[in-house]
Parts: C-alpha cells; structure tokens; sequence
C-alpha cells in the first residue's frame, strides 16, 4: 500500500509541458471572476444588512447544520440537484454535495491571506499538511498570474493534485485527481473595505485528459472569502461543491470537509511558522549577535530570567533549550515551542517528503517575529515565485505560455466594479 501511494503521490506533471493559447489564459481567467462574482453574491445574499455572525442568516429551508463549534460552524444544501441560483461557472455538474462553511477568525486579513498563500506546489502541499494533515501529490502546471509589489497576496494558476485516502475509504472508493484553476488575492470596495478570497475549480484543459484506471478524475470546487471586520477578526464565507462521481458517501464527504476546512482557521498559525522560517533563514545576524553575547560556551543561567540549570529539583525552569534565532539559552517558562513542517527531497523518488521540524523560541525574539509584516514578507519572495519552475521538485520545467507578449490582465476589481449594480451591500471601486 506504501509503495502504490508513493506512485499516486508523485510530485511531478504526468503530463507534457503545458503551452496554453491567449484563448485558454482567457478562459481561465474568466472562470475565475466568475466564480470570484458567484461567491460575492451569495455572501452578499447571507448579509441582508446584518452583521455577519457563522450562525447567521441562513435559510434553514436550504441549509441543514452539519457542524459547529464556537467559531465556525458547516452546513449541507438539503435539496441534492444542481438548481439555477448555485450560478456554477460550467454547466457538467451532475449531482453535486453542496457544503457551506462560516465562522469568524481572530486576526488581520493579511495574516489570514498570507497563511493561505499558495505560489508554489510547494506551498499548497504544505498547507494542505498542516492545515487539513493530508498528504498530496503534483505539480503545478501553469502560474499565469503571480504576485507583485503592490498586491503580494495575488495569485492565479493550474496545479494537478492527487490527494490520498484513508485507508478503509481507499478500499471501496478509486482514486482520485484534479486539475485544478487557483485564484487568490485581495479586492477593495468603494469604501476602502478589503476582502479576501481563494478558489478553486475544475481547469477545462485539453492538453490535460484524465488518466488511465483506476484513477478517476475527480471534481472539486470552493470558493472562499475572508472579509475584515472592524473588530480587526475575519468573517470566513466557504462555498464547497463536489461531485460524488457514484461511490463517495455524503457522510464521508461531509466529515473530510469539516476536517480540512476547520484548518483554514488557523491561517493566521501557518502565517507565524512562515514568518518564523522566514527569519531563521534571514536573520543570520541575530545569530552572530547572540554567539557574540558569550553565548558559544555552555551557558548556566537562562539567559532571560537567569534561573540556574542543572539543579536536582523537579522544575520545569531547569530544561535548558536554545532560541532558534538568537542562540540564547532559555528555560521553559520563558520561551515557547513551535512544530512546523519543511520539504525535503525523497531521496530515491521524485517526491517531496514532509517532515515535522521542532523548534524553540525565546520571548522577545518571538514577538520580534510576530512584529513583522505578512505583506513585507510575502513580498521578499516574489523574485523566487515568478521564476518559472524555480522550485519544481522534478528538476524540469512544466509549463509554457504561447505568445507570452501577449497576456490577458488579470483586475478582479476592475472587472466585478462593471457590475456593481448586481451588489446590495457592496460598492466596487474602479481601478484607476
């Protein structure tokens, strides 16, 4: 069983290096906005002039509560067919499970918007880890638009993805991947407000067939926004649609999507392990600073509270640790301890493994992490992210655009302000 997942969760294209038309780049971008002005307007519908709460609003003549607990709360559309109010960008939807997640997240947006982030495949194996603990497989395929200076959060791309399954689930049930259209970024409303969103959907591309049996190509779509709120918490709004495709019970399909969108609250953790790794990588001289402070002997106080370790007494206090950033030695009360997961190359198959890093972190330099900007971060690795395929873990590239000097531009904003009218409760603001 090991080894057939070690095949399905090849982190490589099975497909030949995409060369996508201005049409199909169009196309994509289209059902993109058109998901991004779906999802707007049934938020906008929820709202009705309320103040959003994950429990508010909802007909309990369509939506049947799932799940709840104190901050989010998944609900089921009872009537099982595909009506005209779902507004679903393709028409090929047979019978899909249609799942709405709601609920509040303490923190800024762009903490929330940067934990979320996804320029790489990379970067969405590793969220998919440690925000739902799955493992996947893939590549991306295309990024047709990437981050900038001034939108960091901006992102829109085609990525294949196999995700495993548990394993009584894969006994009865084949399985299953997705070529998927990914957009994300951040749009603002006449009067300043900024939302946030992320979606995912089916990529209707030919030069991407599905695959032999058993695999079977599954289809997949949400679209999710993260509004800020006065309070300085984010308002989630989580719109899911999956197609059964015959052999996938609701009851599995509700539970699983429970599960990993209960990790999409804790965004704002995965932004601090960003910032953390960010800073271990960046901060070398906050190292030398801490090696210079006679910290390269064996220290025998911590250096925070100057407690002395190495006593015979059943305290806490007296487990000595090192701060990852400044290399001070630190006891337990004054430090704090953070697991994280990093890639690392298989090293005999094409794949990335995940591995859990632990590490610990004295107070002041923690909130010296804390004190750093998503924004500012996320823009220190732009350069990296719009190289193509600077990060593939299959060594090659795996993607091309035809006629690169002529690109559609991507402007959610610009293009939902032509529609206004069609929101009650928004106005969009023109770019200028």
């Amino acid at each position: 069983m090991a080894e057939d997942n070690d095949v399905l969760l090849s982190d490589q294209s099975p497909f030949p290096p995409l060369q996508l038309t201005f049409e199909e780049q169009q196309h994509c971008h289209d059902l993109s906005l058109q998901l991004l002005e779906c999802t707007l307007h049934s938020y906008d519908e929820r709202l009705a002039g309320i103040t959003p709460r994950h429990h508010a609003n909802l007909d309990s003549a369509r939506w049947k509560l799932q799940k709840t607990q104190e901050n989010a709360s998944l609900y089921s559309e009872r009537i099982r067919h595909v009506r005209a109010d779902l507004h679903l960008p393709e028409d090929s939807w047979n019978d899909p499970t249609v799942l709405l997640m709601v609920g509040n997240i303490p923190g800024p947006l762009d903490e929330v918007m940067f934990g979320m982030s996804i320029p790489s495949f990379e970067a969405l194996k590793v969220r998919v880890s440690t925000l739902g603990n799955q493992e996947i497989g893939g590549a991306m395929l295309a990024r047709l638009v990437g981050p900038t200076d001034e939108i960091p959060f901006q992102n829109l791309s085609i990525f294949y993805m196999v995700s495993q399954l548990p394993w009584l689930v894969s006994k009865v049930v084949k399985p299953r991947d997705f070529v998927l259209l990914s957009a994300s970024g951040v749009i603002t409303t006449a009067d300043g407000e900024r939302i946030g969103y992320d979606l995912l959907q089916p990529a209707p591309l030919l030069q991407c067939p599905p695959l032999p049996k058993p695999m079977i190509r599954g289809k997949f779509m949400f679209g999710a926004l993260y509004r800020q709120q006065e309070d300085g918490s984010v308002d989630v709004y989580i719109q899911q649609y999956v197609e059964s495709m015959g052999n996938l019970m609701e009851s599995f399909i509700i539970s699983s999507t429970w599960q990993s969108l209960l990790g999409f609250f804790s965004s704002p953790l995965l932004a601090e392990h960003k910032k953390l790794q960010w800073c271990v990588a960046n901060m070398k001289s906050a190292r030398r600073r801490g090696i210079a402070n006679e910290l390269s002997r064996i220290s025998m106080n911590c250096s925070m509270c100057s407690v002395v370790f190495g006593r015979a007494v059943r305290s806490r206090s007296n487990d000595q640790k090192n701060c990852v950033l400044c290399l001070a030695s630190v006891c337990s009360n004054c430090r704090e301890e953070r697991v994280f997961k990093e890639l690392a190359p298989h090293s005999k198959k094409k794949k990335l493994l995940i591995k859990k890093r632990q590490v610990f972190v004295c107070r002041p330099c923690l909130e010296f992490v804390q004190r750093h900007k998503a924004a500012d971060i996320a823009r220190s690795y732009i350069q990296e992210q719009l190289t193509p395929a600077a990060s593939d873990s299959s060594g090659a590239g795996t993607w091309g655009l035809l006629y690169s000097d002529s690109m559609p531009t991507w402007s959610p904003t610009r293009s939902l302000s032509m529609s206004s009218e069609s929101f009650e409760c928004f106005g969009w603001d023109r770019d200028p």
